[in-house]
């Protein structure tokens, strides 16, 4: 109810105009049995109906006034005062209403908002009736029972109702709706959104098939040599290769570009499968079926397993080798001495040549152990393969085993001497075939190396082993036993004649002999001398060397 409303004259059951409210005629309450206290004001009820402008009536709460049931606080067999319907109120003509009323502000109907219910309190003055009982004063102490009668109105999902109060504010909300143009230009938004979606579909696709069509015509161009350059490669295979170690090799000669489908093209025919090792010169226009035709054997081959003795001269080593079917001597002696093994990362080989002094390069770095070879199969120069395949793979294993015997360790400890890994090896190999049994190889290192240690007394080394290895390799036979005279033999390598090491290895040492010459035991011997049982003789001094001489034959 505005300020208007409020001031304006009202008669019984006045309408108000343009509210959308009825103010009905005061009704003085029915005082409760025995009177009821007054503050001489008479107190005013109201029924207040909101008016829905969509034309639905509201509906009429349960008024227990209309149907005669008795109010609390009145008494057994009196009825309440009967209280006129809203409905029936707005029926009655307003005769006596003023002409003209100010017409109250008109609110706009709100559409599509949730109904709310809101609780307003409604103020009620005090009744003004006289007291209408002569019962004690004490009786007006009883509450007043006061009557209102609320209607709640019916759901409609086109209007919000509310329960206001006189000072209540409808604000209006805003409902777009779109129009029948507003609903074209959104569908046909959408529709190029959805065009826009299938354009950039189609784009990707052809994006990712061209680019497909492209890695697929590169790469069977590699793997079917379609357009290939015509040229001669060579490529070096070690034996008991993989697939893929071989799909590695051909792509790093430049044979291949793209390893990864050599090994998805040739594993599915790689299993099971040896390849031949080996030196082979090959064209770079072959596809990955010939090449893999190339490597792989064509029939399996017979095998052969050599042990080796530690002490084993290359002369020896070479005729076991040959002896058991494995390559030939003139290919292994051309092999040893010129082969180059820098593409195998031997880093022990650094600094080791083959020059006219010595007998062999490689002597010394043939590591003795047990190997398992192929035997020979009869190579033929015109299958492309190098001719000396067998003897190259052979010393390969020779080499890869030192590798792993000769650590990072025992290199450190050379250093530590200033010894070179050649000299190391070298005076290794006089200790091997000095002495007979392991326990007397610190001594006899000791001996060395207190000679090397004290060159000005002692200049020559003075090894029999040194004078049997040049007689062996210069007559093909090894000395059981040197007399006197064979101690002037020519050779750079007969250590009474020339000072300090020889030129090279005089055998393949083994493990031990190699660390006891790196770890020597402290003593002060400068002689030593073998007994026909093995054994040795050690002196300080020469006359006791002389002593232990006549002991070691026995006079």
């Amino acid at each position: 109810m505005n300020d208007n409303e409020k001031n304006m004259p009202v008669k019984e059951d006045d309408f108000l105009p343009d509210s959308g409210f009825v103010r009905k005629k005061e009704v003085p309450p029915v005082p409760p049995v025995g009177g009821s206290k007054s503050d001489g004001n008479p107190q005013k009820n109201y029924t207040i109906r909101r008016v829905i402008p969509s034309g639905n009536r509201p509906v009429q709460r349960a008024n227990p006034q209309a149907d005669n049931i008795p109010s609390p606080g009145t008494p057994a067999g009196q009825s309440a005062p009967k209280v006129t319907p809203v409905s029936k109120l707005r029926e009655t003509p307003l005769a006596d209403a003023p002409a003209q009323q100010p017409a109250a502000p008109t609110v706009p109907p709100v559409q599509n908002q949730p109904v709310r219910h809101k609780e307003t309190p409604i103020p009620q003055s005090q009744s003004s009736a006289p007291m209408m009982s002569s019962e004690p004063a004490e009786a007006f102490d009883a509450p007043i029972q006061q009557n209102h009668q609320i209607y709640a109105p019916i759901f409609d999902k086109t209007a919000i109702h509310d329960s206001i109060s006189d000072s209540a504010e409808i604000k209006p909300v805003k409902v777009v709706h779109l129009t029948a143009e507003g609903k074209r230009k959104k569908k046909a938004a959408s529709g190029t959104k959805s065009a826009v979606k299938a354009l950039i579909y189609i784009v990707a696709v052809l994006t990712v098939s061209i680019f497909l069509s492209y890695v697929g015509i590169i790469i069977a161009n590699d793997a079917f040599a379609f357009v290939k350059a015509d040229e001669e490669i060579t490529v070096v295979i070690p034996e008991l290769m993989t697939t893929s170690e071989l799909a590695d090799i051909l792509h790093e000669e430049g044979v291949i570009k793209y390893p990864f489908i050599f090994k998805i093209y040739c594993g599915r025919n790689a299993k099971d499968v040896e390849f031949v090792a080996g030196e082979y010169v090959i064209n770079a226009n072959s596809s990955y079926d010939e090449l893999f035709a190339t490597f792989k054997k064509s029939a399996k081959r017979e095998t052969v397993r050599i042990a080796f003795p530690e002490g084993s001269t290359i002369d020896e080593m070479i005729a076991l080798l040959v002896a058991n079917g494995v390559g030939s001597a003139e290919g292994f002696r051309e092999v040893i001495n010129n082969y180059d093994f820098s593409g195998h990362e031997y880093a022990f080989l650094d600094g080791v040549e083959m020059t006219d002094d010595k007998y062999y390069r490689l002597e010394g770095f043939l590591f003795p152990d047990t190997y398992d070879f192929y035997k020979a199969r009869g190579i033929e120069k015109g299958d492309g393969i190098y001719i000396y395949q067998d003897e190259v793979n052979a010393i390969i294993k020779f080499l890869d085993r030192f590798k792993q015997i000769f650590t990072q360790d025992l290199k450190l400890r050379a250093e530590e001497l200033n010894m070179s890994i050649e000299e190391v090896i070298t005076l290794a190999s006089i200790i091997e075939k000095e002495g007979k049994f392991v326990v007397e190889f610190e001594r006899i290192s000791s001996v060395f190396h207190n000679r090397l240690r004290d060159k000005a007394t002692y200049p020559k080394l003075q090894s029999d082993a040194t004078i049997a290895y040049a007689m062996q390799c210069d007559s093909g036979s090894r000395p059981e036993e040197l007399t006197g005279k064979d101690t002037e033999y020519d050779s750079v390598y007969n250590t009474y004649i020339y000072s300090g090491l020889p030129p090279g290895a005089i055998a393949n040492p083994g493990y031990n002999a190699i660390t006891c010459a790196l770890y020597p035991a402290s003593t002060e011997y400068y002689y030593f001398v073998s007994k026909k049982d093995g054994t040795t003789l050690f002196a300080k001094s020469e006359p006791e060397h002389l002593e232990n001489i006549i002991i070691a034959r026995g006079e």
